[in-house]
């Protein structure tokens, strides 16, 4: 759930990290922001968080060592890492909250193979965001239903049973324990 995502590459790596964290803001609304991670010590280490997670797109190559170095700072800051590497690397599972794995590949293919984790990441928290959405707005049909059933079938005031903010199954036991609304 949260609220923010740094998504960082180097080279090759880094319109990954943009394109990834553009794709996440379509889909989700969540503030997202990509960056090389060469740049991370020049501003970029004041947005890391325990609340925004950074996505590095981190396969073996030339520079995965400044990669594993990158990632370390995003660490001691308590900053959640999610990395995409290099099958049958053993090193970001070390030091990361999870890492996602695409083959071994020529340098040249694999930016090929890197945009496919961030697109299938944003795609499960796109659906998550909307599924919290399409869940909202279904508990207000029910809710507007239901206060219409309490005024035209019960004449009682729903504002008066139901606080804003009050939890559903704590509004649920109370009609039920209520002799004035009846059993729902």
């Amino acid at each position: 759930h949260s609220k923010s995502f740094l998504f960082m590459g180097r080279q090759a790596q880094y319109p990954i990290a943009l394109e990834g964290a553009l794709k996440l803001k379509e889909i989700s609304y969540i503030s997202a922001s990509g960056y090389p991670s060469a740049e991370l010590k020049h501003g970029v280490i004041a947005l890391i968080t325990e609340e925004a997670p950074s996505i590095f797109i981190a396969p073996r190559d030339a520079v995965f060592e400044k990669n594993i170095s990158n990632i370390e700072e995003v660490k001691a800051r308590k900053g959640p890492v999610i990395a995409i590497g290099t099958e049958g690397d053993t090193a970001l599972a070390k030091i990361c909250d999870d890492v996602i794995l695409i083959p071994d590949c020529p340098h040249y293919l694999t930016p090929i193979l890197s945009v496919i984790p961030p697109e299938e990441i944003n795609h499960w928290i796109g659906v998550g965001a909307v599924m919290r959405e399409e869940a909202r707005e279904r508990i207000e049909v029910h809710f507007e239903v239901f206060a219409k059933w309490m005024r035209d079938r019960q004449g009682i005031d729903p504002e008066l049973v139901i606080r804003e903010g009050q939890p559903v199954d704590e509004i649920i036991a109370q009609i039920r324990e209520d002799p004035e609304i009846g059993v729902v």
